[in-house]
């Protein structure tokens, strides 16, 4: 499904700011003295940290950040929960548990338990499962949830527009720090013959309602050996 991924965004943002994507160390978020006393959200001149990405470091940089006093501004320009809640490991674990739960019916003799006679599959029903469990899950980060926990959301393609602001949608917001968290993109591999023949990643393997009557996986990380 994927072979490689690239990151979606420069590795680092300079001027102050710090990035998520290589691992250096970012100083401690000191917030504002008028920051200290909590009110509720809102849309705060200067955010003591901006975030560009809902995946898990950004929700948890977040939460983490605001726990400590300060003012959060979360961008987000797809869909909240990143590639680990949409299109990474909790699709494809919940397609493993059904996946498990045939072998184990497959299996039942070994435990004397007698199988049923036949097992059959539905493929578009798992899918619909593994869509109520994503929905589920996403609940927990709902936009009214972060906002009751004092985080501020805001939906858009963010661009930075100075060494201490970036643009969102025409909107201009100010920070002390930056994290950028926005994970990778897939990244088609150069295969002759590829993109002719036709190809799922895994933006778009967990869409299907069909099952595929076969299915090469390019790619032996995680996602790919699950999706096998």
């Amino acid at each position: 499904m994927r072979a490689t991924t690239q990151a979606s965004s420069p590795a680092e943002v300079k001027h102050g700011t710090v990035a998520a994507t290589r691992g250096e160390p970012v100083s401690p978020i000191r917030p504002s003295p008028r920051h200290t006393d909590r009110q509720g959200p809102g849309n705060h001149d200067p955010y003591d940290l901006l975030i560009i990405g809902t995946g898990p470091a950004g929700l948890v940089a977040a939460r983490e950040a605001v726990a400590a006093g300060a003012w959060v501004a979360l961008i987000e320009s797809r869909h909240i929960g990143g590639n680990c809640l949409n299109e990474g490991c909790i699709p494809s674990k919940t397609m493993l548990r059904s996946a498990q739960l045939i072998a184990e019916m497959r299996n039942a003799p070994s435990y004397g338990v007698t199988a049923p006679a036949e097992i059959s599959v539905d493929f578009a029903a798992v899918m619909a499962r593994m869509r109520r469990v994503r929905e589920r899950i996403l609940r927990v980060d709902s936009p009214a949830r972060l906002g009751d926990e004092g985080i501020d959301l805001h939906v858009g393609h963010a661009r930075f527009v100075g060494a201490d602001a970036v643009a969102v949608d025409g909107t201009r917001l100010r920070f002390r720090k930056a994290l950028i968290a926005t994970g990778s993109r897939p990244l088609l591999p150069d295969i002759e013959g590829l993109a002719a023949a036709g190809y799922l990643n895994n933006e778009t393997v967990f869409a299907l309602t069909t099952l595929p009557p076969s299915l090469l996986v390019i790619g032996g990380g995680p996602l790919g050996c699950e999706l096998a």
